[in-house]
């Protein structure tokens, strides 16, 4: 019913009305709704003027690096991360039972699953990081630590990097 009613009123909206619909993927909304907008993308900073960006909001943050990395260039979410007083614990965690999963005993694994649990509500967020901890993993092993997005974690990526092959 509820989609009936804002389809109707996309289709015939009050001459004084302008809707402005915001998201991050378009995937989800109806074809029927798609249509009826016009689309604008907005493309993300380069990594210099997020790191411009980090200095002159924030001018006491040191993970300028990691920060202009991991915001894929959409200054909002830095703001996110840098307000979030959860965040960081939740990344340094998010590594930690990341590396018990790789250490293959069946104890880490209903740790990890406690963690997860107790975490619910930021379990995309906990996925992400540990995709991007991965990746890094992967890029410190065949060489190429410099192009890291956990840069300021280098030290315990490359103990995490030594316990596989690549392949692997």
């Amino acid at each position: 019913q509820a989609q009936n009613a804002f389809l109707k009123t996309l289709e015939e909206p009050p001459a004084y009305a302008v809707f402005i619909i915001i998201c991050t993927d378009t995937s989800g909304l109806l074809t029927t709704v798609l249509s009826r907008c016009t689309q604008v993308s907005f493309p993300s900073l380069p990594s210099t003027r997020i790191k411009e960006y980090i200095k002159k909001n924030y001018p006491d943050e040191t993970r300028i690096n990691f920060l202009a990395n991991y915001a894929e260039g959409n200054p909002g979410k830095i703001d996110r991360i840098i307000n979030d007083d959860n965040f960081e614990a939740l990344r340094i965690t998010a590594l930690e039972s990341l590396a018990m999963l790789m250490s293959e005993r069946l104890y880490s694994s209903y740790k990890v699953t406690e963690f997860l649990e107790k975490n619910k509500e930021n379990v995309q967020e906990i996925f992400n990081l540990w995709l991007l901890f991965l990746r890094d993993v992967i890029l410190i092993s065949e060489g190429y630590s410099d192009k890291c997005v956990n840069s300021d974690l280098i030290d315990k990526l490359r103990t995490l990097s030594g316990r596989f092959s690549p392949q692997k």
